[in-house]
């Protein structure tokens, strides 16, 4: 596994964290990172694959609905998918995280986050629905995650997320550190005031190289 492994500090313990870079898990090394981090199950239940995956929806009141699907082996070790975005879904990974974990070792947790993908009301199905989550906070995010966590009767699971999935993973972490084995995260996004500014400068840049080719083929150079 191409990675650095090292220790995330909580409010109340430390918490294992492994910062992957692709290949992230693939099947011959998941079996490794199994062996690092463990709920301490062992046996191997029926193992379902990702097409086969399980869905459920999960009521957390107000007229919200959160849609999940899992697979896997029930008796592995347990892993949470929390996806980028803020507002991407489930579907748009298009399956790939059969590529990082081994059915036959994790049973994998994937989650649509509130208010997008399949989970209700959904921007996605109607932008009107926006209205629904005027108020919407990382904390509610993360508090929803910690309610499919306890609906599925898992003791601790694995925080497998980047981008915005990231930023969701360690708050989740940060607030919930007995529910966690540990951190999986790539593209680590911090919602700091210095990501904003690199990005918007990125942004500039990329607009003033798009005006110069666009001026070079215009004039046939």
């Amino acid at each position: 596994v191409n990675a650095r492994y090292m220790l995330w500090p909580t409010r109340s313990r430390l918490v294992p964290l492994l910062w992957l870079t692709a290949p992230l898990l693939e099947t011959r090394s998941s079996r490794i990172f199994s062996s690092m981090i463990s709920t301490g199950s062992s046996g191997r239940g029926a193992v379902v694959s990702i097409e086969q995956a399980e869905e459920g929806r999960l009521d957390v009141g107000d007229g919200v609905s959160i849609w999940y699907r899992q697979w896997g082996n029930p008796a592995g070790t347990a892993v949470v998918f929390v996806h980028g975005g803020p507002g991407q879904c489930v579907a748009d990974y298009e399956d790939i995280n059969a590529r990082f974990f081994d059915a036959e070792i994790f049973r994998v947790v994937e989650v649509d986050q509130r208010g997008t993908g399949l989970s209700q009301p959904s921007v996605r199905d109607d932008f009107r629905h926006m209205a629904k989550y005027t108020d919407i906070s990382i904390e509610q995010l993360s508090a929803d995650f910690e309610l499919v966590r306890k609906s599925l009767s898992i003791d601790k699971w694995l925080v497998f997320g980047g981008s915005w999935g990231s930023t969701l993973g360690l708050d989740y972490a940060l607030t919930y550190p007995e529910a966690c084995l540990g951190l999986i995260l790539r593209g680590i996004f911090l919602n700091t005031v210095m990501e904003m500014e690199a990005e918007r400068r990125v942004r500039r840049l990329a607009r003033r190289l798009r005006r110069r080719l666009r001026a070079a083929c215009a004039m046939g150079t």
